[in-house]
């Protein structure tokens, strides 16, 4: 099977019946209208000779429903958001603030007063207001209002998370009302809010199905995507559904050709529930993800008008080279990648996957220099500028996707995802994982100063990487797969999980090797204190135990040089 035999049968025509069978329906977690859509998944897969399992499982879901505002007997339309709180008829003054001054003086009266903000509505600044002593928050956006998710709980909290779910109503209106509220604010007026936010644990559907090699090991690449929306979502995520559908088809038809199954994984829960569902499938079945998947796709927001930048996707260092690969067979263009944020159903970081992809096409920056309001939102400014101004929006329907955008980012996929099913050997280079973490704990070693020594974890870490490149020239790909695999359960989590490898962080960014985020807070503190000698010594602990990760990765590495065979990974 040569590449341009595979790319060849993409279908665009299949491509957007599929995303239009999708996008009929306003796919809000858990309702009968997003089970329709899974239906509709669940039978077209058949049609291909599949066997995909449909099962509901419990999440913690938020659903808004209701938002009203007025000041000075004005009433404004405005939308509420997942995960704020209920709140009738919540009162206060209205005060302005400047989303890049949030720690400038404030008015003392604060406490009992609703900020005013520009910007979308996000967990983090959402956590800033609320712990500066507001009692709510009205965020200004564009000539739309954007939905959005305002925890930064991954997934169903434990009772330990439950604290950091928003204890303040949120609301969101458009530009023109933002002016009127803008002007209100320059006296002393006073808004009232009435919020209606459904948030309770609720079956939300799942979708698995394997296409299963004619012979091959038992390993499987994860590839996985969203159906849950905001309103009808034909980007978001309906051209990504029909990728995998179209994916599906043609895989189906190529058993004998796999090295190893594809899972294809629809997740509920992504838009209301902070990634619910794929969180909650990894606690459901962490250790057969740990023993025998080779690596997670994600996809998200395929085919938009105008998105014609391919170079900025996520992905993992250790996966770049096949994103690199078909990005250029494809596009032409040069792949750059992006580090993952804490974002996009990277709910396996934990268990020790590699990731590739989340979103695939942006639009392009603006050629002003001055972004407009859309651009500022979606990272304008830098080489690529988001999914498009209808994200999150009303206005994410059909005609906002492009066929030949959609043909093109499903090739990609296509072809990223035959380079790992496909060939024997598994294209992931952990000697780039390895020179990513290098790089981060540089960084926190310049941070760090003389507090902690990272000679001796750094020095530890190289030699694993020599020993890695002098050992892999010379194992069989069956033992190099089996290596790759044992290594990536601890350089994952090395490089992406700051606290447990069994819990979800929390959703604000997290640099290389965020287990050392408290040298931060160090560098800021008074030297020679108690608290700073208590601090140091927490981050001793954390030194030795990425030390004693480093120390099993030349054991792992030593044992499959020297053994040449192991066949279960424990």
């Amino acid at each position: 099977m040569t590449t341009k035999s595979l790319i060849g049968e993409v279908d665009q025509h299949r491509l957007m019946e599929y995303t239009s069978s999708i996008a009929q329906y306003e796919r809000l977690s858990g309702t009968e209208d997003e089970m329709k859509a899974f239906e509709y998944i669940k039978e077209t897969l058949e049609s291909f000779g599949l066997f995909p399992n449909l099962v509901e499982q419990q999440a913690y879901i938020s659903l808004p429903r209701s938002a009203s505002l007025s000041c000075d007997s004005e009433s404004f339309e405005c939308i509420t958001h997942s995960m704020a709180p209920s709140a009738d008829r919540w009162n206060g003054r209205l005060i302005r603030v400047d989303a890049e001054n949030l720690d400038e003086r404030l008015p003392a009266d604060r406490y009992e007063s609703i900020a005013l903000i520009d910007g979308i509505a996000t967990p983090g600044v959402v956590r800033k207001i609320q712990n500066l002593g507001f009692i709510g928050c009205i965020f200004i956006n564009t000539s739309l209002t954007y939905e959005m998710i305002v925890s930064p709980v991954w997934g169903t909290p434990t009772p330990e998370k439950l604290k950091d779910l928003p204890k303040i109503p949120v609301v969101s209106v458009n530009e023109e009302t933002g002016k009127r509220l803008i002007e209100l604010s320059e006296k002393v007026s006073f808004v009232e809010m009435t919020t209606r936010v459904e948030t309770r644990v609720r079956p939300i559907p799942l979708l698995t199905v394997d296409i299963e090699p004619g012979k091959g090991d038992d390993t499987f690449l994860l590839f996985s995507g969203h159906v849950d929306s905001w309103h009808f979502g034909a980007m978001d995520n309906g051209t990504a559904n029909a990728t995998m559908l179209e994916v599906a088809r043609i895989f189906s038809n190529k058993k004998d050709e796999l090295s190893r199954t594809l899972r294809l994984a629809f997740w509920s829960g992504h838009s209301h529930g902070r990634y619910a569902g794929s969180a909650q499938y990894c606690d459901e079945n962490w250790l057969e993800l740990h023993n025998h998947c080779v690596g997670h796709v994600n996809i998200d927001s395929v085919g938009g008008k105008g998105a014609s930048i391919l170079s900025q996707a996520n992905t993992m260092e250790e996966m770049k080279s096949v994103a690199s690969s078909s990005v250029k067979k494809i596009s032409g263009q040069d792949f750059e990648g992006k580090r993952y944020g804490k974002a996009g159903d990277q709910s396996f970081w934990g268990v020790g996957i590699p990731s590739l992809y989340m979103g695939l096409s942006e639009q392009p920056p603006s050629e002003s220099d001055e972004l407009d309001a859309r651009e500022k939102m979606f990272g304008g400014g830098g080489k690529s500028a988001g999914f498009g101004w209808w994200w999150h929006t009303v206005e994410d329907t059909l005609d906002k996707i492009d066929p030949d955008n959609l043909k093109r980012d499903c090739e990609v996929y296509l072809d990223s995802i035959s380079q790992i099913v496909c060939e024997n050997k598994l294209p992931i280079d952990q000697a780039a994982a390895i020179d990513d973490i290098l790089l981060g704990l540089n960084e926190w070693s310049l941070k760090a100063g003389n507090a902690l020594d990272f000679e001796e974890i750094m020095s530890r870490l190289k030699k694993v990487k020599s020993l890695y490149q002098e050992a892999t020239s010379n194992l069989s790909d069956q033992v190099f797969n089996q290596l790759a695999m044992r290594m990536s359960r601890k350089l994952v989590p090395f490089n992406y999980v700051a606290d447990s490898r069994y819990e979800y962080d929390t959703l604000f960014a997290l640099p290389k090797v965020p287990a050392l985020m408290d040298f931060n807070r160090l560098v800021e503190m008074h030297k020679g204190n108690e608290d700073e000698f208590f601090l140091k010594t927490k981050l001793k602990r954390k030194m030795n135990e990425l030390l004693h990760t480093v120390y099993e990765l030349e054991r792992d590495i030593l044992f499959y040089y020297r053994s040449g065979e192991n066949d279960e990974i424990t």
